[in-house]
């Protein structure tokens, strides 16, 4: 179902994290720590999307992506999933530069992405950016079978996000970071989370499958490309989220 740029779904929202505070002013705090590292992380596999009809955009912040998407893609139709209020106004405001047709693909949801209902087998895309490390590896387990039971078959979902690379130096480079940025986003967002969870693991579990990935800034952020295995391993022992 289409909505125009103006239709917002409210849906009620835990308080995981609140970005409002940092809404207005986030793209400029992360070009100066990061520059333009982030936004190629985001935008790493952009021409391999064009075929898709129906994606799922997870918690996508001001709408650089959204935007991005929308002009590489003149056939989706996108859900915005994204908990701050702030945020969704950026992406609006954004989404407001592109002509008329493309604003009418654009359906926004101001929700929690564990309390949002879903339909079943949907998207044919997922798109996470800078979203997993907000999460503990239990949610991240929780969020792969949600978009599994989501997504049709040979669905993408790409990710961007944080990590520990390998490589005693690298490792510690990016652990130093990493305290530093959580620390930063406890103080303005009220994150709870300390720590890298173990999203790939989380992916595979719930029948993803990487195909293709990409380093960069000593190897602590990664763009990674995931497509969805129609059968799960039979080693896998997985039956979803705990309640």
């Amino acid at each position: 179902q289409n909505a125009s740029d103006a239709d917002c779904v409210l849906v009620c929202a835990s308080m995981r994290m609140n970005a409002d505070p940092i809404a207005r002013i986030y793209q400029i705090g992360e070009r100066l720590v990061f520059g333009h590292q982030l936004e190629r992380c985001r935008n790493e596999y952009l021409s391999e999307l064009k075929n898709c009809k129906h994606a799922l955009l997870l918690g996508d912040g001001d709408g650089r992506f959204l935007c991005s998407l929308l002009k590489e893609c003149p056939d989706v139709e996108i859900d915005y999933v994204e908990l701050s209020h702030n945020m969704i106004d950026q992406a609006r405001l954004r989404l407001g530069q592109l002509e008329a047709e493309a604003r009418k693909r654009v359906r926004f949801y101001q929700a929690d992405i564990f309390e949002i209902a879903l339909p079943a087998h949907r998207f044919d895309l997922v798109c996470s950016h800078f979203l997993l490390d907000c999460l503990t590896t239990e949610e991240t387990r929780r969020l792969a079978y949600l978009m599994r039971q989501a997504t049709g078959s040979q669905t993408l979902w790409v990710v961007s996000d944080f990590q520990l690379p390998s490589g005693k130096w690298r490792r510690l480079h990016a652990k130093i970071w990493l305290r530093f940025l959580y620390l930063l986003f406890r103080v303005t967002t009220g994150l709870r989370t300390r720590k890298i969870p173990a999203y790939p693991a989380s992916l595979r579990a719930a029948g993803f499958v990487l195909l293709k990935s990409h380093e960069r800034f000593a190897g602590m952020l990664t763009a990674q490309l995931w497509t969805k295995r129609e059968i799960l391993p039979e080693a896998v022992n997985f039956t979803g989220p705990t309640q």
